[in-house]
């Protein structure tokens, strides 16, 4: 049985004699399952069983108490025996890491040197509080590096997003190129309507001045010399 799983159930027992009239009673048992430390810690951050071994970077300038990692676990157990604690067991500079216990943070205890080594090996112990205590272990290896700027940002990526002062200028040239054509749009159409008035007041005006063509009858003569025309009238006496 697991704690885990069941903590506790409950069935009847019951008892009958040989006698005649027989005779028989029974009972409830309730049975208590109890914990028992049968689990021991899992590692959830860095996972042990990938194939390449996990790699920490840490910057030669890097300050004491600097975060490194941490190291996540958990236990299946219930109450004092899921409580972790974690502890360095080996490393390749014993007086430069540190485990804080109770979390599982590795943090620099000192400034970097030109003595101390570019690749460092640690073995983190972690240990559940049950009795007896259930344990599991983890390698974590770190490496001294100059630090981040250069080799670890995504320079391709930055280069591909233009500058403040680049979409500034871009902008200022979509601007003028739509004030442009909608300039263009509107003195072509102010054109259209002048033309078409300019041509109907001039058929409005060739239309009221125009004369009609051939020559004027013989006896329609201008006697005033003030361009009126008068009829002169012809009498026959018989």
């Amino acid at each position: 049985m697991d704690y885990e799983t069941l903590q506790a159930f409950e069935f009847y027992v019951g008892a009958v004699d040989r006698g005649s009239p027989a005779l028989s009673s029974q009972a409830l048992v309730h049975v208590v399952v109890l914990d028992d430390n049968d689990n021991e810690p899992f590692l959830l951050y860095p996972l042990q069983n990938a194939s390449a071994p996990y790699t920490e970077l840490l910057p030669k300038a890097a300050e004491p108490g600097y975060l490194v990692t941490k190291v996540v676990a958990v236990d299946r157990d219930s109450g004092q025996n899921a409580w972790l604690s974690f502890q360095l067991l080996k490393a390749t500079e014993p007086g430069l890491f540190s485990v804080w216990a109770h979390n599982g943070e590795v943090r620099t205890t000192r400034l970097l040197s030109e003595r101390d080594a570019p690749r460092h090996r640690l073995v983190l112990l972690v240990k559940d509080n049950g009795d007896p205590p259930r344990s599991a272990s983890v390698t974590l290896h770190v490496v001294v590096v100059d630090g981040f700027s250069q080799p670890y940002l995504p320079l391709p990526d930055v280069a591909r997003h233009p500058t403040q002062g680049e979409e500034d200028l871009l902008t200022l040239y979509l601007v003028i190129a739509l004030a442009s054509v909608s300039s263009l749009f509107l003195l072509s159409v102010l054109l259209f309507v002048g033309v078409r008035l300019c041509r109907r007041a001039r058929a409005a005006s060739l239309g009221g001045c125009s004369m009609p063509e051939g020559h004027f009858p013989g006896h329609l003569v201008d006697i005033s010399g003030t361009g009126t025309l008068s009829q002169s009238y012809h009498m026959k006496f018989v």
